[in-house]
């Protein structure tokens, strides 16, 4: 049985749901690929990883997965990846992902002894949430690697980790 997030009340306070988002968004995204494939991808790295944001702030973690790196999708099934993801709370209503730079950086892969190229992507994303009169607004940073000629992600090191150990 695998252990998977918990749903978050609304009436929670505006500093935890700003860490909550944090948490999820960097999730959604986490780092970015896994070893370089053949051809470059059509879409830049900022627009895969706002569609990235976008699929998950809505519940689209079958599509989400389909661009987590070859290797995770091995210790992440879909079937379960997508069980685990839906019984998290998007903590609001996206308004905006905003890509705020691009630039060439390595990321070292959970499961693998050896950095890779990726594109590190920082993004500026703001969510409407119930009870909080502001938007909440995380801005941060995410890797993406070419795989095959398209952009993969990857799962933390620690969602990894419990992926792989089954929980």
């Amino acid at each position: 049985m695998r252990l998977c997030r918990v749903l978050v009340p609304a009436s929670v306070h505006r500093t935890f749901l700003i860490a909550l988002l944090a948490s999820t968004v960097l999730v959604a995204v986490a780092c970015g690929g896994g070893k370089s494939g053949s051809g470059s991808p059509e879409e830049t790295p900022g627009l895969f990883m706002s569609s990235l944001i976008r699929q998950k702030a809505t519940g689209q973690y079958d599509l989400a997965w389909k661009s987590l790196h070859p290797l995770h999708q091995q210790v992440a099934p879909e079937k379960t990846y997508v069980h685990c993801e839906n019984q998290t709370v998007f903590p609001g209503r996206l308004i905006k992902v905003s890509v705020v730079r691009v630039k060439d950086e390595p990321v070292r892969i959970a499961g693998e002894k050896k950095s890779v190229a990726s594109k590190a992507v920082t993004l500026r994303v703001s969510v409407n949430s119930p009870g909080i009169p502001k938007p909440v607004v995380v801005k941060d940073t995410y890797h993406a690697i070419a795989v095959d000629g398209h952009w993969t992600w990857i799962l933390t090191a620690d969602n990894f980790a419990e992926y792989k150990a089954g929980h």
